[in-house]
């Protein structure tokens, strides 16, 4: 399967915890996966993960994305909140550049 040149965006759950994860591959693309799940359940602890960058709140939570459309760019701000709202448990913003 052949990736796009942009940066990929995976969105997971079914884990309950929260994780952010950065991967660079040798060819030079990235691919991020946001992990978030568990408003009614939570795990305290999350499983090992090398390539974290943020997260692994084991607690109620659940997960916002936010982009913002530039001309050659996306800004995506990843954001983990507790369940009820009160809190970020994370926040970590991208700058995308985008490809013609």
């Amino acid at each position: 399967m052949e990736l796009p040149r942009q940066p990929v965006v995976l969105l997971s759950g079914d884990r309950h915890y929260t994780e952010l994860s950065l991967k660079s591959l040798r060819s030079g693309k990235v691919l991020y996966e946001f992990m978030t799940s568990g408003l009614t359940h939570n795990t305290p602890v999350g499983l090992p993960n090398r390539y974290r960058i943020a997260g692994r709140a084991g607690e109620n939570n659940f997960g916002q994305i936010e982009l913002d459309w530039q001309d050659d760019r996306v800004i995506v701000d990843f954001v983990a909140l507790s369940a009820n709202r009160d809190r970020k448990l994370y926040a970590l913003r991208a700058n995308i550049g985008l490809e013609p």
